[in-house]
């Protein structure tokens, strides 16, 4: 997808061998199952329910795990199919609590995305609407279509208090924001992304990766008349410098020209510093894109959410240290378009960026988090 990457951190390679390990563990446990059914001993799959996002908070206090072992209720409640896990990921766990429900499909889900290889994701990404569903059956890419589906519906209904915002991960670092005045997105990036263009006021995007933007979203956002702040779109509101911004009302915006790597992509990325308005207390969002450089990450006012790459080389507990925000949404996790062996990091990594963030000695910092596609945030 991108000609040039910056030097990142090795991951383990996933060979076919395991892969298939993967496939035949899962299709064991699958064929259990409905023996289990079949002599009364199983319960049934929960179906998949697009409108239960808004419950997420109501169902926090009951997500708690009892210890590592997978129990008999917990394994009925993720499920094994895509579907089932999906719905498990935002009506039965939450980005804030990293207990044995979330574990667990996080575990179920990254088994789905390891089969799918980036060549499947780029036939999906130009195939018809009509060979989508085929596509989708029984992959990870149902999860992917329906959690944008999810997105749409509730920002919608959505009702944001004042004093709030609310917050959808779509995919990789792509964000939809809302407050009790406006809309807006940033980095998204989606085969169906311009299905959001009605719904935000504006865009905001980091930089020219094809997993940080969406062509027909920047096209029907401009011929709609909305705008759309890159540094290399060319439009009325091309950033070629770091600078401060009042977009809408008092969403005040501060931007600023970092480094994708410290080679061939310097001063390659704007980073987003977004005062949400007075109706969010001024909630500020930092959304820092694929920059790889901590010292280039000076923000002039206190961080509310700070949004980074997990894994571009930024020094993290040191980024975490020097901006001090209330809360870390640690992004960029299974982008699909790369290959399984090569710069898609896996829920497996991220858990364990999030637990190094906890045990550093110095800062042992409690509230880094995980989002799933599709999953809402308040704040």
């Amino acid at each position: 997808m991108d000609s040039v990457r910056p030097s990142i951190p090795s991951i383990p390679i996933l060979t076919i061998f395991e892969k298939m390990k993967r496939l035949i563990n899962m299709l064991f446990i699958c064929g259990a199952i409905v023996v289990l059914q079949a002599c009364g001993g199983g319960s049934d799959t929960p179906a998949p329910d697009n409108n239960q996002g808004n419950n997420q908070e109501n169902n926090q206090e009951n997500n708690q795990g009892n210890g590592n072992e997978e129990t008999p209720d917990v394994v009925d409640e993720i499920g094994y199919d895509v579907a089932s896990i999906m719905n498990a990921f935002w009506t039965k766990t939450s980005y804030t609590k990293r207990d044995e429900k979330r574990l667990l499909a996080m575990e179920r889900m990254q088994a789905f995305a390891d089969l799918c290889e980036n060549t499947e994701f780029k036939k999906y990404y130009a195939c018809t609407e009509a060979q989508e569903a085929v596509m989708e059956e029984g992959s990870i890419l149902l999860f992917h279509s329906k959690a944008v589906e999810k997105v749409l519906e509730e920002i919608q209904k959505q009702e944001v208090e004042t004093g709030h915002i609310v917050m959808w991960q779509v995919y990789n670092m792509g964000y939809v924001i809302k407050t009790p005045t406006h809309t807006f997105g940033i980095d998204l990036k989606h085969k169906h992304a311009a299905r959001f263009a009605p719904y935000i006021d504006f865009l905001l995007i980091t930089h020219a990766h094809e997993d940080h933007y969406t062509t027909a979203l920047t096209e029907a956002m401009m011929q709609s008349g909305k705008p759309v702040y890159s540094n290399f779109v060319e439009n009325d509101y091309k950033i070629t410098e770091g600078k401060t911004i009042n977009i809408v009302d008092d969403i005040i915006v501060e931007t600023a020209i970092v480094d994708h790597n410290k080679t061939d992509l310097k001063n390659f990325v704007v980073t987003y510093r977004i005062d949400c308005g007075a109706n969010t207390n001024h909630c500020i969002v930092y959304h820092v894109g694929d920059a790889c450089d901590e010292s280039q990450l000076t923000p002039t006012q206190p961080i509310n959410i700070f949004i980074p790459h997990l894994a571009n080389n930024l020094n993290m507990p040191q980024a975490v240290m020097n901006i001090k925000p209330d809360v870390v949404l640690l992004s960029h996790i299974l982008e699909m378009d790369h290959p399984t062996t090569k710069w898609r990091w896996s829920y497996e990594y991220g858990v364990k960026c999030c637990k190094e963030l906890e045990e550093d000695g110095t800062l042992k910092y409690e509230k880094a988090y995980l989002p799933v596609w599709g999953e809402k945030i308040t704040y």
